[in-house]
């Protein structure tokens, strides 16, 4: 098992941090038995991946999508 930590900083960027140590080796919570507690990102349709699609194109930043 590992640690990892995904932090944005000020300027956009984002910074990823990964322990692999022992002490990370264990999980801090039972299993989860409610699917709401693991959200999934919706599929999307055709229209919305054109539109994604011009947005990148034009130079929108993801986060701004």
């Amino acid at each position: 098992m590992c640690y990892v930590l995904a932090q944005e900083m000020v300027d956009g960027i984002w910074a990823l941090n990964h322990q692999s140590d022992r002490r990370h080796s264990k999980h801090n919570h039972d299993f989860s038995t409610d699917p709401l507690a693991h959200h999934t990102r919706p599929i999307a349709s055709t229209a919305e991946k054109a539109a994604i699609a011009d947005y990148v194109n034009v130079g929108l930043a993801s986060k701004k999508i």
